[in-house]
């Protein structure tokens, strides 16, 4: 199974920031492989966890402060940590 990914997420504020069509273009949306232990539910855990670097938030409330490219680059780099091959 399979699941639309957003590199830069469709969290309410950065649809208020950023607009709908710059999150849901075929520049930031990918296809990944869905469901325990995939590519994506390694991702999305991580987005939910608190990292020493953020500073008690979770990684995605963190990532939410940050501009449109610094999230879409952060999200191209876990892609590559979690092992997607582009």
């Amino acid at each position: 199974m399979n699941a639309w990914h957003h590199i830069v997420e469709q969290t309410r504020s950065n649809v208020r920031q950023f607009g709908d069509f710059a999150l849901h273009n075929t520049q930031n949306l990918m296809v990944l492989p869905h469901g325990k232990g995939s590519i994506h539910a390694q991702i999305s855990g991580f987005y939910s966890s608190k990292q020493p670097s953020t500073n008690g938030l979770t990684v995605r409330k963190w990532l939410s402060t940050q501009s449109y490219e610094a999230q879409y680059q952060f999200g191209i780099q876990k892609l590559k940590d979690f092992g997607w091959q582009f």
